[in-house]
């Protein structure tokens, strides 16, 4: 609150791989972040410092009152790491990992364009609360997961026919129409937000700079989205109405 926010870091000895010392003497916000991202840069304007509270609690110290610390470090690509990996690492890729969240990282099993390998996590402690999206208590059930980057869609369809895979993730439409309707198989929405697609036109060259033109597209467009939402299965298509 005020001129300063104090933070839990979950399972500090985990999270910075030190079974004793002070927190606030490894935690370090990464400065390539600071410089990339416009939320990251407004709170480094303001940090005076990060401080130790006790064995596992941090504080981040502020020269004026800032609220938006929170958003600041939920940012995409904004990250708080460990000192000696920021200073370690310099301008190239990281290559060390914390291991902090409810998997780690298996650079063993990682081959490049092909699969990805996580193992759970034993000393992670999940939140109390159920899991909802990107909060909540993340529990795993599972010793590993390993993710198949499989391109062709036909391949990846036939893998889960096959039992070669568990799930598959962000199927095009025609993927899922060949799935659906499958007893031994099960098609959902798993995004409840879906992704959402926008058409804008250029008013300013022919046609679209006719009031006309822009009336007919809008028309057109009306019943194509009609048309495909009767023709795609209802799980992959919802129509929304115009946010302006």
């Amino acid at each position: 609150s005020g001129n300063f926010w104090t933070l839990l870091p979950g399972n500090y000895s985990t999270l910075f791989d030190r079974p004793e010392g002070d927190v606030g003497r490894y935690c370090c916000i990464d400065p390539r972040a600071a410089k990339r991202y416009p939320m990251m840069q407004l709170m480094v304007k303001r940090l005076a410092r990060i401080e130790a509270v006790d064995a596992t609690h941090f504080r981040l110290v502020f020269s004026k009152a800032y609220a938006l610390m929170a958003p600041s470090l939920a940012g995409a690509g904004a990250m708080m790491m460990r000192a000696e990996d920021i200073a370690t690492a310099g301008d190239k890729p990281m290559t060390t990992t914390i291991r902090s969240g409810p998997f780690k990282f298996n650079n063993t099993g990682y081959l490049p364009g092909a699969k990805v390998m996580f193992d759970r996590n034993a000393a992670y402690v999940p939140r109390a609360e159920p899991a909802n999206g990107m909060a909540g208590g993340k529990r795993v059930q599972v010793d590993r997961v390993e993710w198949l980057i499989i391109p062709d869609l036909q391949t990846r369809v036939s893998a889960l026919i096959k039992g070669e895979v568990d799930l598959l993730d962000q199927l095009p439409h025609d993927g899922i129409q060949s799935l659906t309707g499958r007893k031994d198989i099960v098609v959902e929405q798993s995004n409840k937000l879906g992704n959402m697609a926008f058409l804008r036109m250029n008013t300013l060259p022919p046609p679209f700079n006719d009031v006309r033109a822009r009336r007919a597209a809008r028309l057109i467009a009306s019943r194509t989205r009609r048309k495909r939402n009767d023709c795609w299965p209802k799980p992959a298509t919802r129509v929304r109405r115009s946010s302006f």
